[in-house]
């Protein structure tokens, strides 16, 4: 049995779901996930899931709806074999004559920052201290390629998994798989909001 980790780029996963549904994305049990995911390659056995998700700054906190999504991220780290590692969200104006005002959106935008090299150290950390065989990066993020390369000279396998409609065509030779998630895989994956 080969030893599986999959690792979640949670913005980049969850921007790709939306644009899949239109915007109207389904709730995804993330415990399941990996395990589904896991199953696409046989011989795996999940060992451990890593999710790297950004932590809202102190004015997007103040926003209900990111600090809903970052305490239920949160909640995730309860969970068995689940991790949760946090980035950083933090907002700046869009213009800088015009104060951010969490009532308008107009006013601020907001980028991710960590969770790039969060995920690379992690899982180059994971690779040194031979945690795993095979690693599943659910993320369509070019910018990982050099690490797939450290990772497959260090001799584990890499497989990226895609939400249909994201570019992959830079990362397909630089893994060992790529896996391509559409409607039919996640409805096996939905949670439960009973």
């Amino acid at each position: 049995m080969l030893r599986a980790i999959v690792f979640i780029d949670h913005q980049n996963f969850q921007i790709a779901l939306n644009q899949l549904y239109n915007g109207k994305a389904p709730f995804l049990d993330y415990t399941k996930l990996p395990q589904e995911v896991v199953k696409t390659v046989s011989g795996c056995q999940l060992i451990k899931t890593y999710m790297f998700v950004p932590k809202p700054d102190e004015f997007l906190s103040d926003i209900e709806s990111f600090a809903k999504q970052y305490r239920w991220a949160k909640n995730l780290n309860s969970k068995p074999f689940f991790e949760v590692i946090d980035g950083r969200l933090i907002a700046y104006p869009t213009d800088t004559d015009v104060p951010m005002d969490k009532n308008n959106r107009a006013t601020f935008k907001y980028r991710e920052k960590g969770t790039d090299i969060n995920m690379a150290l992690r899982a180059l950390k994971d690779a040194f201290f031979n945690a795993f065989d095979i690693a599943f990066f659910m993320s369509a993020d070019s910018d990982y390629i050099g690490m797939y390369d450290t990772l497959r000279n260090m001799g584990k396998l890499t497989a990226v998994v895609a939400v249909k409609g994201q570019a992959i065509r830079q990362i397909r030779d630089k893994v060992d798989k790529t896996v391509v998630l559409a409607e039919d895989f996640f409805s096996n994956c939905l949670r439960n909001m009973g």
